[in-house]
């Protein structure tokens, strides 16, 4: 794990959507954890931009992009309570949706 990380990352496959300003896009959790995810997506918005994912099962959490990838970039989460729920319900119905 790296060293800067609080918490263990699982990686997942899991359908969602975020919110840049006042517009949606769709994405793909590929990994989630109680500080952070890691989103793929056609649409990656500038380092350091207000995101906030909202998904009807998952509900709704805010994060701001910290880094891009090739296909994506990662966002780290506001450490509250809605965090943890998102993060825990993105892993149960990833291994929901997958059994």
């Amino acid at each position: 794990m790296d060293e800067r990380r609080q918490s263990e990352r699982v990686e997942i496959e899991q359908s969602t959507t975020f919110e840049v300003a006042g517009e949606s896009f769709t994405a793909t959790i590929k990994d989630v954890s109680f500080g952070g995810t890691l989103l793929v997506s056609g649409h990656r918005p500038k380092l350091g931009a207000s995101i906030v994912l909202a998904d009807p099962r998952l509900g709704r959490v805010s994060g701001s992009v910290i880094r891009h990838t090739d296909d994506g970039f990662a966002v780290a989460l506001e450490q509250d309570a809605d965090s943890a729920v998102y993060a825990l319900k993105s892993i149960t119905l990833d291994k929901i949706d997958n059994e």
